[in-house]
Protein backbone atom coordinates (compact mmCIF):
# COMPACT_ATOMS: atom_id res chain seq x y z
CA UNK A 1 0.00 0.00 0.00
CA UNK A 2 2.83 2.40 0.88
CA UNK A 3 4.51 1.66 -2.46
CA UNK A 4 1.35 2.57 -4.34
CA UNK A 5 0.86 5.80 -2.41
CA UNK A 6 4.48 6.88 -2.93
CA UNK A 7 4.52 6.06 -6.65
CA UNK A 8 5.60 9.07 -8.77
CA UNK A 9 5.59 7.67 -12.32
CA UNK A 10 2.73 6.88 -14.67
CA UNK A 11 -0.74 7.30 -13.19
CA UNK A 12 -2.59 4.34 -11.68
CA UNK A 13 -5.89 4.32 -9.78
CA UNK A 14 -6.97 1.51 -7.42
CA UNK A 15 -9.69 1.46 -4.76
CA UNK A 16 -8.30 1.43 -1.24
CA UNK A 17 -9.78 -1.98 -0.40
CA UNK A 18 -7.95 -3.49 -3.41
CA UNK A 19 -4.61 -2.42 -1.98
CA UNK A 20 -5.34 -4.25 1.27
CA UNK A 21 -6.42 -7.38 -0.59
CA UNK A 22 -3.30 -7.30 -2.75
CA UNK A 23 -1.06 -7.06 0.29
CA UNK A 24 -2.66 -10.23 1.69
CA UNK A 25 -2.58 -12.07 -1.64
CA UNK A 26 0.90 -11.12 -2.80
CA UNK A 27 2.91 -10.86 0.39
CA UNK A 28 4.17 -14.44 0.21
CA UNK A 29 5.07 -14.38 -3.49
CA UNK A 30 6.65 -10.94 -3.75
CA UNK A 31 10.13 -12.29 -4.48
CA UNK A 32 8.97 -15.02 -6.87
CA UNK A 33 9.93 -15.01 -10.54
CA UNK A 34 6.43 -14.22 -11.77
CA UNK A 35 4.83 -13.86 -15.15
CA UNK A 36 2.06 -11.27 -14.96
CA UNK A 37 -0.71 -10.30 -17.38
CA UNK A 38 -2.92 -7.27 -16.82
CA UNK A 39 -5.91 -6.65 -19.06
CA UNK A 40 -6.51 -2.90 -19.16
CA UNK A 41 -3.57 -0.48 -19.08
CA UNK A 42 -4.88 3.11 -19.31
CA UNK A 43 -1.98 5.36 -18.25
CA UNK A 44 0.26 2.40 -17.51
CA UNK A 45 1.01 3.15 -13.87
CA UNK A 46 -0.03 -0.23 -12.50
CA UNK A 47 2.52 -1.99 -14.72
CA UNK A 48 5.26 0.18 -13.22
CA UNK A 49 4.02 -0.53 -9.71
CA UNK A 50 3.88 -4.30 -10.30
CA UNK A 51 7.42 -4.06 -11.61
CA UNK A 52 8.57 -2.29 -8.44
CA UNK A 53 6.66 -4.58 -6.09
CA UNK A 54 7.60 -7.91 -7.75
CA UNK A 55 11.24 -6.95 -8.19
CA UNK A 56 12.22 -10.43 -9.40
CA UNK A 57 9.49 -10.78 -12.05
CA UNK A 58 10.12 -12.53 -15.34
CA UNK A 59 7.70 -10.60 -17.54
CA UNK A 60 4.79 -8.19 -17.17
CA UNK A 61 2.37 -7.88 -20.08
CA UNK A 62 -0.25 -5.16 -20.32
CA UNK A 63 -3.00 -5.39 -22.93
CA UNK A 64 -5.28 -2.52 -23.90
CA UNK A 65 -7.60 -1.82 -26.80
CA UNK A 66 -6.67 1.89 -26.79
CA UNK A 67 -4.08 2.44 -29.52
CA UNK A 68 -2.58 5.39 -27.58
CA UNK A 69 -1.12 2.89 -25.12
CA UNK A 70 1.48 2.03 -27.75
CA UNK A 71 3.26 5.26 -26.80
CA UNK A 72 3.82 4.15 -23.21
CA UNK A 73 7.56 3.63 -22.70
CA UNK A 74 9.16 1.62 -19.91
CA UNK A 75 12.82 1.54 -18.98
CA UNK A 76 12.52 -2.14 -18.02
CA UNK A 77 12.33 -4.24 -21.20
CA UNK A 78 10.57 -6.99 -19.29
CA UNK A 79 7.42 -4.82 -19.29
CA UNK A 80 5.60 -5.21 -22.58
CA UNK A 81 2.47 -3.66 -24.11
CA UNK A 82 0.06 -5.46 -26.45
CA UNK A 83 -2.46 -3.28 -28.31
CA UNK A 84 -5.83 -4.74 -29.26
CA UNK A 85 -8.90 -6.58 -28.02
CA UNK A 86 -7.66 -9.38 -25.77
CA UNK A 87 -10.71 -11.48 -26.67
CA UNK A 88 -9.71 -11.84 -30.31
CA UNK A 89 -7.67 -14.80 -31.51
CA UNK A 90 -4.84 -12.69 -32.91
CA UNK A 91 -4.24 -10.80 -29.64
CA UNK A 92 -4.61 -13.99 -27.60
CA UNK A 93 -1.88 -15.61 -29.69
CA UNK A 94 0.36 -12.56 -29.29
CA UNK A 95 -0.04 -12.69 -25.50
CA UNK A 96 0.54 -16.43 -25.42
CA UNK A 97 3.58 -15.93 -27.63
CA UNK A 98 5.18 -13.75 -24.97
CA UNK A 99 4.60 -16.35 -22.26
CA UNK A 100 2.90 -19.74 -22.51
CA UNK A 101 1.76 -19.43 -18.88
CA UNK A 102 1.10 -16.63 -16.39
CA UNK A 103 1.20 -16.70 -12.59
CA UNK A 104 -1.02 -13.65 -12.12
CA UNK A 105 -3.77 -12.47 -14.44
CA UNK A 106 -5.54 -9.26 -13.49
CA UNK A 107 -8.64 -8.15 -15.41
CA UNK A 108 -9.01 -4.39 -15.14
CA UNK A 109 -10.41 -3.99 -18.64
CA UNK A 110 -13.84 -2.87 -19.84
CA UNK A 111 -15.67 -4.39 -16.82
CA UNK A 112 -18.55 -5.32 -19.15
CA UNK A 113 -19.95 -8.71 -18.19
CA UNK A 114 -19.50 -10.24 -21.62
CA UNK A 115 -15.86 -9.17 -21.81
CA UNK A 116 -15.13 -10.33 -18.26
CA UNK A 117 -16.66 -13.78 -18.77
CA UNK A 118 -15.11 -14.35 -22.19
CA UNK A 119 -11.70 -13.19 -20.95
CA UNK A 120 -11.80 -15.61 -18.04
CA UNK A 121 -12.81 -18.55 -20.23
CA UNK A 122 -10.08 -17.66 -22.73
CA UNK A 123 -7.19 -16.88 -20.35
CA UNK A 124 -7.78 -19.14 -17.35
CA UNK A 125 -6.23 -22.02 -19.34
CA UNK A 126 -3.03 -19.91 -19.55
CA UNK A 127 -2.88 -19.55 -15.76
CA UNK A 128 -0.20 -21.70 -14.15
CA UNK A 129 -1.10 -24.12 -11.36
CA UNK A 130 -1.07 -22.19 -8.10
CA UNK A 131 -1.73 -18.97 -10.01
CA UNK A 132 -4.36 -16.31 -9.29
CA UNK A 133 -6.92 -14.84 -11.69
CA UNK A 134 -8.18 -11.53 -10.31
CA UNK A 135 -11.12 -9.49 -11.58
CA UNK A 136 -11.42 -5.89 -10.43
CA UNK A 137 -14.43 -3.57 -10.38
CA UNK A 138 -17.03 -6.30 -10.12
CA UNK A 139 -19.52 -3.67 -8.97
CA UNK A 140 -20.07 -2.97 -12.67
CA UNK A 141 -21.81 -6.35 -12.94
CA UNK A 142 -24.82 -4.80 -11.17
CA UNK A 143 -25.32 -2.09 -13.80
CA UNK A 144 -27.28 -2.40 -17.06
CA UNK A 145 -24.75 -0.13 -18.78
CA UNK A 146 -22.17 -2.89 -18.31
CA UNK A 147 -24.46 -5.80 -19.24
CA UNK A 148 -25.46 -6.66 -15.69
CA UNK A 149 -28.09 -6.25 -12.99
CA UNK A 150 -28.77 -7.54 -9.48
CA UNK A 151 -30.70 -10.57 -10.74
CA UNK A 152 -29.14 -10.88 -14.18
CA UNK A 153 -28.35 -14.54 -14.89
CA UNK A 154 -25.68 -13.50 -17.40
CA UNK A 155 -23.70 -10.98 -15.34
CA UNK A 156 -20.06 -11.58 -14.49
CA UNK A 157 -21.02 -11.83 -10.81
CA UNK A 158 -23.49 -14.61 -11.63
CA UNK A 159 -20.80 -16.36 -13.63
CA UNK A 160 -18.28 -16.41 -10.80
CA UNK A 161 -20.98 -17.54 -8.38
CA UNK A 162 -21.42 -20.55 -10.66
CA UNK A 163 -17.71 -21.26 -10.31
CA UNK A 164 -18.24 -21.79 -6.58
CA UNK A 165 -20.41 -24.78 -7.50
CA UNK A 166 -17.67 -26.04 -9.81
CA UNK A 167 -15.27 -25.95 -6.85
CA UNK A 168 -17.60 -28.49 -5.19
CA UNK A 169 -18.16 -30.60 -8.31
CA UNK A 170 -17.27 -33.91 -6.65
CA UNK A 171 -20.30 -33.60 -4.36
CA UNK A 172 -23.03 -32.96 -6.95
CA UNK A 173 -24.11 -36.60 -7.03
CA UNK A 174 -25.53 -36.36 -10.57
CA UNK A 175 -24.22 -37.22 -14.03
CA UNK A 176 -23.48 -33.66 -15.16
CA UNK A 177 -20.12 -32.25 -16.12
CA UNK A 178 -18.80 -28.84 -15.20
CA UNK A 179 -19.45 -27.41 -18.65
CA UNK A 180 -23.17 -28.20 -18.25
CA UNK A 181 -23.38 -25.72 -15.40
CA UNK A 182 -21.94 -22.94 -17.60
CA UNK A 183 -23.78 -23.70 -20.82
CA UNK A 184 -25.96 -20.57 -20.60
CA UNK A 185 -22.80 -18.41 -20.57
CA UNK A 186 -21.04 -20.50 -23.20
CA UNK A 187 -24.04 -20.21 -25.51
CA UNK A 188 -24.80 -16.55 -24.88
CA UNK A 189 -21.21 -15.41 -25.32
CA UNK A 190 -20.35 -17.90 -28.09
CA UNK A 191 -17.30 -19.30 -26.35
CA UNK A 192 -16.12 -22.48 -24.62
CA UNK A 193 -13.70 -23.96 -22.13
CA UNK A 194 -12.59 -27.56 -21.76
CA UNK A 195 -13.43 -29.73 -18.76
CA UNK A 196 -9.72 -30.28 -18.05
CA UNK A 197 -9.36 -26.58 -17.30
CA UNK A 198 -12.55 -26.22 -15.28
CA UNK A 199 -11.44 -29.04 -12.97
CA UNK A 200 -8.53 -26.79 -11.95
CA UNK A 201 -10.81 -24.15 -10.41
CA UNK A 202 -9.59 -24.65 -6.85
CA UNK A 203 -10.90 -21.65 -4.95
CA UNK A 204 -13.20 -18.69 -5.63
CA UNK A 205 -13.28 -15.80 -3.19
CA UNK A 206 -15.09 -12.48 -3.18
CA UNK A 207 -14.46 -9.13 -1.56
CA UNK A 208 -16.04 -5.77 -2.29
CA UNK A 209 -15.93 -5.39 -6.10
CA UNK A 210 -13.24 -8.06 -6.50
CA UNK A 211 -13.19 -11.76 -7.34
CA UNK A 212 -10.13 -14.01 -7.02
CA UNK A 213 -9.94 -17.46 -8.59
CA UNK A 214 -7.09 -19.76 -7.59
CA UNK A 215 -5.99 -22.51 -9.96
CA UNK A 216 -4.77 -25.91 -8.85
CA UNK A 217 -5.65 -29.50 -8.01
CA UNK A 218 -9.06 -29.55 -6.35
CA UNK A 219 -10.07 -32.50 -4.17
CA UNK A 220 -11.52 -32.88 -0.69
CA UNK A 221 -8.91 -35.58 -0.05
CA UNK A 222 -9.02 -38.24 2.64
CA UNK A 223 -10.75 -37.84 5.99
CA UNK A 224 -8.08 -37.25 8.63
CA UNK A 225 -9.04 -38.60 12.06
CA UNK A 226 -7.00 -37.83 15.15
CA UNK A 227 -7.39 -38.67 18.82
CA UNK A 228 -8.30 -41.93 20.59
CA UNK A 229 -11.21 -41.05 22.87
CA UNK A 230 -14.54 -41.71 21.14
CA UNK A 231 -17.10 -42.07 23.91
CA UNK A 232 -19.90 -40.32 21.99
CA UNK A 233 -19.49 -41.27 18.30
CA UNK A 234 -17.31 -44.28 17.54
CA UNK A 235 -17.79 -44.65 13.78
CA UNK A 236 -14.93 -42.38 12.71
CA UNK A 237 -12.20 -44.52 14.25
CA UNK A 238 -12.88 -47.53 12.01
CA UNK A 239 -13.39 -45.70 8.74
CA UNK A 240 -10.98 -46.75 5.94
CA UNK A 241 -8.50 -44.11 4.79
CA UNK A 242 -10.01 -44.05 1.31
CA UNK A 243 -13.49 -43.34 2.68
CA UNK A 244 -15.53 -41.05 0.43
CA UNK A 245 -18.88 -39.56 1.38
CA UNK A 246 -20.94 -39.45 -1.82
CA UNK A 247 -24.73 -39.34 -1.73
CA UNK A 248 -26.28 -40.10 -5.12
CA UNK A 249 -28.73 -37.34 -6.09
CA UNK A 250 -30.47 -38.89 -9.08
CA UNK A 251 -33.91 -38.31 -7.53
CA UNK A 252 -33.18 -34.81 -6.24
CA UNK A 253 -35.40 -32.42 -8.21
CA UNK A 254 -33.09 -29.47 -7.58
CA UNK A 255 -30.04 -31.34 -8.83
CA UNK A 256 -31.61 -32.68 -12.02
CA UNK A 257 -33.01 -29.57 -13.67
CA UNK A 258 -32.03 -29.31 -17.31
CA UNK A 259 -31.38 -25.59 -16.91
CA UNK A 260 -31.18 -23.32 -13.88
CA UNK A 261 -34.30 -21.56 -12.55
CA UNK A 262 -32.82 -18.24 -13.69
CA UNK A 263 -32.52 -19.48 -17.27
CA UNK A 264 -36.03 -20.97 -17.09
CA UNK A 265 -37.34 -17.58 -16.03
CA UNK A 266 -35.63 -15.91 -19.00
CA UNK A 267 -37.05 -18.51 -21.43
CA UNK A 268 -40.53 -18.23 -19.88
CA UNK A 269 -40.56 -14.46 -20.18
CA UNK A 270 -39.44 -14.70 -23.79
CA UNK A 271 -42.30 -17.13 -24.50
CA UNK A 272 -44.80 -14.84 -22.75
CA UNK A 273 -43.55 -11.84 -24.73
CA UNK A 274 -43.92 -13.80 -27.97
CA UNK A 275 -47.45 -14.84 -26.98
CA UNK A 276 -48.40 -11.25 -26.12
CA UNK A 277 -47.13 -10.07 -29.52
CA UNK A 278 -49.23 -12.73 -31.24
CA UNK A 279 -52.33 -11.76 -29.25
CA UNK A 280 -51.78 -8.08 -30.04
CA UNK A 281 -51.46 -8.90 -33.74
CA UNK A 282 -54.67 -10.96 -33.69
CA UNK A 283 -56.53 -8.20 -31.85
CA UNK A 284 -55.37 -5.70 -34.47
CA UNK A 285 -56.56 -7.99 -37.27
CA UNK A 286 -59.94 -8.45 -35.58
CA UNK A 287 -60.35 -4.70 -35.10
CA UNK A 288 -59.39 -4.08 -38.71
CA UNK A 289 -61.90 -6.68 -39.86
CA UNK A 290 -64.70 -5.17 -37.76
CA UNK A 291 -63.99 -1.74 -39.19
CA UNK A 292 -64.16 -3.04 -42.76
CA UNK A 293 -67.09 -2.37 -45.08
CA UNK A 294 -67.80 -6.04 -45.66
CA UNK A 295 -68.15 -6.63 -41.89
CA UNK A 296 -70.65 -3.78 -41.63
CA UNK A 297 -72.59 -4.94 -44.71
CA UNK A 298 -72.92 -8.50 -43.40
CA UNK A 299 -73.95 -7.42 -39.89
CA UNK A 300 -77.72 -8.17 -40.50
CA UNK A 301 -76.86 -11.66 -41.78
CA UNK A 302 -74.80 -12.40 -38.67
CA UNK A 303 -77.66 -11.19 -36.48
CA UNK A 304 -80.11 -13.54 -38.25
CA UNK A 305 -77.65 -16.46 -37.91
CA UNK A 306 -77.27 -15.75 -34.21
CA UNK A 307 -81.05 -15.65 -33.76
CA UNK A 308 -81.46 -19.04 -35.49
CA UNK A 309 -78.78 -20.56 -33.22
CA UNK A 310 -80.58 -19.30 -30.14
CA UNK A 311 -83.89 -20.73 -31.42
CA UNK A 312 -82.20 -24.06 -32.17
CA UNK A 313 -80.70 -24.19 -28.70
CA UNK A 314 -84.11 -23.41 -27.20
CA UNK A 315 -85.84 -26.17 -29.24
CA UNK A 316 -83.26 -28.89 -28.79
CA UNK A 317 -81.88 -27.92 -25.40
Amino acid sequence: MSLFRSHQGKVSAKWLSYLGEYEKLFGGIRSSRLRILEIGVQNGGSLEIWGEYFNNFEVIVGCDINADCQYLVYGDKRIKIVIGNCNTDIIFEEIRGISAEYDLIIDDGSHCSDDVVVSFLRYFPLLADGGLYIVEDMHCSYWAEFGGGLYSPYSSQSFFKKLTDIVNYEHWGVSKNREDLLHCFLGRYMTNIEERHLCKVKKVSFSNSMCVVEKGCNSLGELVVSGSCHSVVQDYVNLPKDFVLLLEQGSNFWSNLEISPEESWVDLNAAIAERDQLIAALEADILSMRMSRSWKVTKPLRAIALLYRKIAIGVWG
